[in-house]
């Protein structure tokens, strides 16, 4: 199945369950991308054509509203912005602008962005790995739809999570 049609059936056995659980048995589909899609029926109009086209990501549109929208209803225009913008950058780089943007939602929009592009506070972590580890990494970005890097990031914050090294962040 094509990602969109993953996301519909999501959407319509969403319909049928209400529970992701449910879902991930019927698909077999991870639960984080089994949320991410579900989401999807949250986003207004313009971002959802912007999806449907491939000019955006999920993740991007879903976090660009909830940007978008600190200040109560959704800012459209902001939204596309933000959106279009978060999709070239990294996980770690998209969070910390969401974040400032319910900071500071008096901020202008092109200010945050250009403050996350110029180095923020994003550090990099080489990690050498062995074969098998490195093929599960992987097969883990592949199932995630996303790059290793990311795929990676995404482990190492679940784990500190797990380990009580790190509070949870409220998601977009």
């Amino acid at each position: 199945l094509s990602r969109k049609d993953e996301m519909n059936a999501c959407l319509l056995l969403w319909r049928r369950y209400k529970n992701v659980g449910l879902i991930v048995e019927e698909t077999r589909l991870p639960a984080s991308k089994v949320r991410q899609y579900l989401k999807y029926e949250t986003l207004i109009t313009p971002l959802k054509k912007l999806v449907d086209k491939g000019e955006v990501d999920l993740d991007a549109a879903v976090r660009g509203q909830a940007a978008a929208s600190v200040k109560g209803e959704t800012n459209e225009e902001e939204a596309l912005t933000l959106s279009r913008e978060l999709t070239a950058m990294s996980g770690p780089v998209r969070k910390k602008v969401v974040k400032d943007r319910k900071a500071s939602p008096e901020k202008a929009v092109d200010d945050i962005v250009e403050e996350a592009k110029s180095g923020g506070k994003v550090t990099q972590v080489i990690v050498t790995l062995g074969p098998q580890q490195h093929q599960a990494l992987q097969s883990f970005a592949k199932a995630e739809e996303t790059n290793q890097d990311e795929a990676a990031a995404i482990l190492i914050e679940d784990g500190l999570i797990t380990k009580g090294f790190l509070e949870k962040e409220e998601e977009a």
